[in-house]
């Protein structure tokens, strides 16, 4: 295990790359069958679950050994991944992604990282005692989470700044979900600028794919 923490110090940047790549080709061929509804949905589960198993392998060989600034470039570069993912079915659309971590006294949803260039005017702690935050919502439910946002329900009060153009949010805990009793680490989501049913967001077939990369980002962040 020594060797393989010094291997995985040394090729990081290599490593966090080949994964990201990964999951961004298996992303892509994900989109292509997700759009083409005449095929069976089977291909989705396949395709996804590959890069699923590319993060897992890495993450088990090597990401044990990896520092947190790194788990973090890998990270993102896998909601960028993300973002490409969910955002195929039109172009207009603008989608953000966001990975939130708990604090070790389960009490707040921490801004871990985002994915593109977009960031908040503020990286603001959500308190999990906020429901009417859908990424609240996923953690205590632990399982996946959607809401269409009308302007009146986006511009409540709520403490945090929220992204103006929000129409929409899918939410997934950061968990092991083959394990029933796994506790997450926090939440994966996506705002879009569309409504769900745009985005094709109000689907079985997301749900699965958000459930499949909020497993991958488990595999990278999990002790």
């Amino acid at each position: 295990m020594k060797a393989w923490g010094r291997f995985a110090r040394h090729h990081s940047k290599g490593i966090q790359e080949r994964l990201a790549w990964g999951a961004m080709i298996c992303g892509g061929v994900s989109a292509g069958i997700f759009a083409a509804p005449n095929l069976h949905f089977i291909w989705i589960g396949l395709v996804t679950a590959i890069a699923a198993l590319l993060l897992q392998l890495g993450r088990l060989r090597l990401s044990n050994d990896l520092p947190p600034e790194a788990k973090k470039a890998a990270t993102k570069k896998f909601l960028d991944a993300a973002e490409r993912m969910l955002a195929f079915r039109d172009s207009k659309a603008e989608v953000h992604t966001y990975c939130h971590t708990v604090d070790c006294e389960r009490k707040w949803l921490v801004p871990f990282c985002y994915g593109g260039d977009w960031r908040p005017n503020v990286d603001q702690k959500i308190p999990l005692d906020n429901k009417l935050f859908v990424i609240v919502n996923a953690f205590d439910s632990n399982g996946v989470e959607r809401r269409g946002l009308k302007p009146e329900e986006r511009d409540k009060p709520s403490g945090v700044p929220i992204w103006e153009k929000m129409r929409c949010v899918l939410a997934a805990p950061i968990r092991d979900f083959e394990n029933a009793n796994c506790e997450p680490l926090g939440t994966f989501s996506l705002a879009g600028s569309l409504s769900l049913k745009q985005l094709g967001w109000d689907t079985v077939e997301a749900e699965r794919i958000c459930r499949i990369l909020a497993s991958g980002i488990y595999e990278l962040l999990k002790e």
